[in-house]
């Protein structure tokens, strides 16, 4: 299940797993909603991680081809 905690202008989207009770999704979106500003929406907002720890990179080799 998804929801949003932002706006339209700033979404925040978040995902819920669909296995869970629908009882206990509904439940837990009080408190995400209450605490949204703990998260970290972009890497920015970790503050004192460099930005190398939080982005990833594929290795891709010289000689490969592209497939279509």
């Amino acid at each position: 299940m998804k929801f949003n905690l932002g706006n339209g202008e700033e979404p925040m989207d978040v995902l819920i797993g669909a296995m869970l009770l629908t009882t206990f999704q509904i439940q837990i979106k009080e408190p995400l909603l209450n605490y949204k500003d703990v998260f970290a929406w972009d890497y920015k907002e970790l503050k004192g991680i460099p930005k190398e720890i939080c982005e990833h990179k594929i290795e891709l080799m010289v000689d490969a081809q592209l497939i279509k």
